[in-house]
């Protein structure tokens, strides 16, 4: 096999796993286990670096930064890969991602047609076809598996779908109904808040009227009150008190007549406040 054509194998392999990286969903595929990931991790940068002590510094030894461990073991890897010639890490990369792929990436469709896709190209390209695939049946069976299984997956894709769709659907009525419920708590708020402003209105109309019929009261009391002491002082006799504008009689009709008005007053004051406020009413 020529380098150029195991070039080209790698390049769609490596094609193939930012693709795989990118499933999301009901296509997105479960990861391999760590060491599998840093022997991929290995091959690939001893086929497009060469060497891990010329072309990076082998990481410190750190137990507290996990990071650095991390490091440490990916660079640990790499170097057991030294002296491996490029062509020859990225046949390895090849064949470690394809069986990789057998065992974790056949949930799905569009991961078989990706297998299916890899292992035909390196099948034409690897000498005689079975360098790679130890057993040719396994690829055959791997891909006639995609039709007894096609409904099935078809099945799965549209349950998950409609499942989405449900959560969007609703997701959207939850957003609308405190959508609806905000507006409302705005109206009751701004009704109440309306409903205030008119008993507070109302309210010091009332204390208004109330204080003006108090004073015109208790000014009339004093008055009546002063001029019946006046009476007394200049010692006016009952026969002329009665015939004066000081009687008991006519300080009768004079509070009945200031009682009358006070009521009068009252319930005019009362009359135009219902007034108003229906006026305002209707407005708003």
């Amino acid at each position: 096999m020529s380098a150029d054509s195991i070039d080209q194998v790698f390049e769609k392999a490596i094609s193939t796993i930012h693709t795989l990286s990118s499933l999301k969903g009901y296509n997105s595929l479960p990861r391999p286990p760590a060491h599998v990931r840093i022997e991929l991790y290995a091959f690939f940068k001893q086929a497009t670096e060469g060497d891990a002590q010329t072309a990076l510094t082998r990481p410190d030894d750190d137990s507290n930064d996990a990071d650095r461990g991390v490091a440490l073991k990916k660079w640990n890897a790499w170097h057991t890969k030294h002296g491996m010639a490029q062509i020859e890490a990225k046949k390895q990369y090849i064949q470690l991602l394809i069986s990789t792929m057998r065992s974790y990436a056949m949930g799905t469709i569009a991961a078989r047609e990706l297998l299916g896709d890899l292992e035909f190209l390196w099948w034409q390209v690897a000498d005689g076809g079975g360098e790679v695939i130890e057993d040719n049946s396994s690829m055959i069976l791997a891909l006639q598996d995609d039709i007894p299984d096609s409904k099935s997956l078809h099945l799965r894709r549209e349950i998950y779908e409609t499942l989405s769709a449900l959560n969007e659907k609703k997701l959207h009525l939850s957003k609308h109904s405190r959508a609806g419920h905000g507006k409302d708590l705005k109206k009751d708020i701004t009704r109440l808040s309306r409903l205030k402003k008119q008993v507070y209105w109302l309210a010091s109309l009332i204390a208004k009227y109330a204080y003006f019929l108090l004073k015109k009261l208790l000014y009339n009391a004093v008055f009546l009150l002063l001029l019946f002491e006046a009476a007394n002082h200049f010692q006016i006799s009952p026969p002329q008190l009665a015939n004066t504008s000081f009687s008991l009689s006519n300080f009768r009709k004079a509070c009945e007549f200031l009682w009358n008005s006070a009521m009068r007053g009252t319930w005019t004051a009362f009359k135009s406040i219902y007034d108003c406020s229906s006026i305002r009413t209707i407005a708003t």
